[in-house]
C-alpha cells in the first residue's frame, strides 16, 4: 500500500472490504484489500497482485505509474486552479476586445 501511495496514489475512501484509491492521472478507480490484493487499473485494463505475488514484478509495475501533475504535486485545490484559469480566460478575452 506504500508503495502506491509514495507513487502518486490517493486513499478516496474504503467499501468495508478495500481501500479504495485513486491516482491523478489515472480516471479509474483501484482497490487495496486487507488480504493484501491490490487491484489497480492500468492503460489495458486491470492488475492483479495478490499477496504473494512477487515483489519484484509489483515494484515493475509501481514504477510505470505515472508521476501526479504539478498541481497535485504542489496540493492546489481543484477549486482554485479552475477559478485562475476562468480568471485568466476572462483578462484574455477582455484584452483582446479593446
Amino acid at each position: 500500500m506504500a508503495a502506491v501511495l509514495r507513487a502518486g496514489y490517493e486513499i478516496e475512501g474504503d467499501n468495508g472490504d478495500a481501500f479504495l484509491i485513486r491516482h491523478p492521472a489515472i480516471r479509474s478507480i483501484g482497490f487495496v484489500y486487507a488480504d493484501g490484493l491490490a487491484v489497480l487499473p492500468n492503460g489495458a485494463g486491470e492488475v492483479r497482485f495478490p499477496a504473494n505475488a512477487p515483489q519484484a514484478e509489483f515494484h515493475a509495475f509501481v514504477r510505470t505509474i505515472p508521476k501526479p501533475g504539478w498541481r497535485k504535486s504542489v496540493r492546489v485545490p481543484e477549486w482554485l486552479a479552475t477559478a485562475v484559469g476562468m480568471a485568466l480566460a476572462v483578462l484574455l478575452v477582455t484584452s483582446m476586445s479593446n
